[in-house]
């Protein structure tokens, strides 16, 4: 993964596509936006040049985007943890394979000595057969995804014994894709 939190705050060359699947091409800045309810955290905001006009664009105006090697792709109807549910936001697109690795950034709010932070947080999401599974407790990864590598026997035996912890999820998901 290459892009990161601090790094979002930067214009990178880049392109969206519309809903409609038209490609735009320019320089992008990621941002995060810490929203309460269901709506998005994550937004671009794209100009075509440097000194261009800037439009912000959400979730819901486009469809993908793309920061130099990084993807971006939208995600419905999910939770990050047992609060925050979103209804659409974007997320980075880490492996493409059998299974899929998403990443959802979002940020948290922390009080000290009196100032208001925004600590960026990040959820990881496998998709397989349709279906998406959020991977960010020791319970999902140890319960949840051995189900998803059962083409892959003495890997998922490999997670159900704990030779792999939650910090291993990338390598698991390179290895079982790469067994295809």
């Amino acid at each position: 993964m290459s892009s990161s939190v601090a790094e979002a705050q930067k214009y990178k060359k880049g392109y969206y596509f519309t809903n409609k699947g038209e490609k735009i091409t320019g320089q992008i800045r990621h941002v995060f936006r810490a929203k309460v309810g269901n709506k998005p955290d994550n937004g671009i905001i794209f100009r075509q040049k440097k000194g261009a006009k800037k439009v912000d664009l959400s979730p819901y105006q486009i469809s993908a985007f793309v920061i130099e090697a990084d993807s971006f792709s939208t995600l419905n109807n999910f939770r990050v943890n047992s609060l925050a549910f979103y209804k659409k936001d974007f997320v980075q697109v880490a492996i493409v394979g059998n299974i899929n690795m998403l990443i959802h950034y979002s940020t948290v709010s922390s009080t000290s000595n009196g100032m208001t932070f925004q600590d960026p947080v990040y959820t990881e999401f496998l998709q397989k057969d349709g279906k998406t599974i959020r991977m960010n407790t020791k319970k999902d990864f140890y319960e949840a995804l051995p189900k998803l590598l059962v083409e892959n026997p003495l890997l998922a035996a490999d997670v159900k014994s704990k030779r792999y912890k939650l910090k291993d999820l990338q390598k698991i998901i390179e290895e079982y894709n790469s067994s295809f």
